[in-house]
């Protein structure tokens, strides 16, 4: 979905979890969120790489709502990327204990209107 970034500029968000989520919120479970603000994808095939403080976006795994923890580095590959229909992918995210998260994806658009400012 579109989002904003801490500046209050454009960014995407993408909610991952094993059931179905609804604009933004996880059904119930573990979900991993992740957040891009510089370097948007327009088109697939892309690639981005995330770094602990980098200022492009990255990524928490989440055990529930609100209980979450932010990756340390990683990276989102986009092989498909249409804002009118669906997403594909592969991620690849690293955390402080040692874990990688890690697994192709599907997911679609949620289309609600986001302001930023």
């Amino acid at each position: 979905m579109h989002s904003c970034a801490p500046w209050d500029g454009p960014a995407i968000g993408l909610l991952l979890s094993a059931k179905p989520a609804s604009c933004g919120k996880a059904s119930e479970g573990r979900y991993l969120s992740i957040y891009i603000w510089r370097d948007l994808p327009t088109s697939g095939p892309k690639t981005i790489e995330f770094n602990e403080g980098g200022d492009n976006g990255g990524a928490s795994r989440c055990a529930e709502t609100n209980k979450c923890e932010r990756a340390i580095s990683g990276r989102l590959t986009f092989y498909t990327f249409a804002t009118d229909g669906e997403v594909t992918g592969f991620y690849e995210f690293h955390f402080k204990d040692g874990s990688v998260e890690q697994g192709p994806f599907k997911a679609e658009w949620c289309h609600e209107r986001i302001v930023c400012g």
